[in-house]
């Protein structure tokens, strides 16, 4: 069902364009929506099987949670702040970006990061140095480029162009889009004009501005309530999410007595508004997605194959352990997507704990065949100590 009465939509929609003045595409978008209703899930509902991979650890390489896990066939590339960590999809060490400074090669605040994996190359946004660097998989510096403001996230278009996310207005760009000439070393497309009262809110953080579907890039400014689809210099509208009586209202972005993100989310609390918050990952068939409403984080799944919206209120886990099923009170989700995999990163002890609670409550004999059965497992499981980097648990959709 189409519905694009949505106020806030239709505000964003009319009101950017680019320098050409071409209008954001219209012709396909898909309505997600979303029910507030919470259902239990079952990861067997769109999940076939998963696999276990432990990350080498030791003193000098401890990762504690990675903003996103890129990864292929091949690697896993994790980075925070200042690291940029690589490991084979076996979990051993690769190699390490680690480069603190101001100098060339340098960096000191990692903002978001791409992976090339065709060329095995790493690309990165220092925030406050305001360049892009560039390394290859290996560890070794390529380049940088200047661009002189500030970047909150990226992404690569081709070899050529980077798509480029801004929400401080500068004599480069008022503009939240920005197509980035990698050559000519400038702006050569604007989308979606800052406007000064929105300026005021947003700030919220988003790991995943950008995320790919299909080999295209999709883009979202939260709190707003459509998805972006960039196919080369054109943007089309790809998904708005209808939250029915709970949308935002227009004139509620609009009101000019709100301060900042605080204010923002304490008055769309009392108004029970509902609004997307972070954390988007996309594969073929499935999006998952994280809004916020009265106060709480909610995630949510859409089934893109059967237009449906499941909110996870109780997680059934009955894929973790070969056999079992159990209620996994804290929910992990998603931080990348390769294919038809998903990566979901989990605390080293906290593994070893949802084990050892399955441990107790099972026969002795029951707890040794099912480690006799599941080396892998058993190796890992065995293997965890005080000091260990995250487990990677890779789900494999149906």
């Amino acid at each position: 069902m189409r519905k694009i009465s949505i106020a806030l939509f239709l505000s964003v929609v009319l009101s950017s364009c680019r320098i050409d003045n071409k209008k954001v595409g219209l012709d396909i978008f898909e309505t997600i929506d979303v029910s507030l209703k919470e259902d239990d899930f079952c990861l067997s509902s769109v999940f076939t099987s998963c696999d276990i991979v432990s990350l080498e650890s030791n003193n000098d390489l401890l990762i504690t949670n990675p903003n996103e896990i890129l990864f292929n066939d091949k690697y896993f590339v994790t980075y925070s702040k200042t690291d940029v960590v690589v490991f084979t999809r076996k979990g051993d060490f690769y190699s390490r970006i680690n480069s603190i400074g101001k100098g060339p090669g340098e960096y000191e605040y990692i903002i978001d990061l791409y992976v090339d994996f065709k060329k095995e190359e790493i690309t990165f946004i220092d925030f406050y140095n305001q360049k892009i660097l560039e390394y290859t998989l290996d560890g070794r510096f390529i380049q940088e480029i200047y661009l002189g403001f500030y970047v909150d996230a990226f992404s690569k278009i081709d070899d050529a162009k980077w798509v480029l996310y801004c929400t401080q207005a500068c004599d480069k760009t008022n503009y939240y889009l920005n197509i980035f000439d990698k050559k000519k070393e400038k702006i050569v497309s604007k989308w979606f004009p800052m406007r000064l009262n929105d300026l005021k809110y947003l700030n919220f953080w988003n790991n995943t501005s950008f995320f790919t579907s299909e080999n295209n890039i999709n883009f979202v400014i939260n709190p707003y309530d459509t998805v972006y689809e960039i196919q080369g210099d054109d943007v089309d509208v790809r998904y708005v999410f209808n939250y029915g009586d709970h949308n935002i209202p227009h004139s509620f972005y609009k009101n000019s007595k709100i301060q900042d993100v605080i204010e923002f989310s304490q008055l769309a609390m009392r108004n029970k508004y509902a609004y997307n918050w972070d954390e988007f990952y996309d594969t073929k068939d499935l999006l998952f997605f994280t809004f916020k409403y009265e106060g709480k984080y909610h995630r949510a799944i859409y089934n893109k194959t059967k237009k449906t919206t499941t909110v996870i209120y109780k997680l059934a886990n009955d894929l973790l352990i070969n056999g079992y099923s159990f209620y996994q009170e804290k929910w992990i989700w998603p931080k990348g997507v390769y294919k038809n995999e998903i990566a979901f990163a989990m605390d080293a002890l906290n593994f070893k704990d949802i084990l050892n609670v399955q441990k107790e409550s099972m026969a002795s004999n029951e707890w040794d065949d099912l480690m006799y059965k599941n080396e892998n497992l058993k190796k890992i499981y065995q293997g965890i100590t005080l000091i260990n980097n995250p487990v990677i648990i890779i789900y494999h959709t149906k």
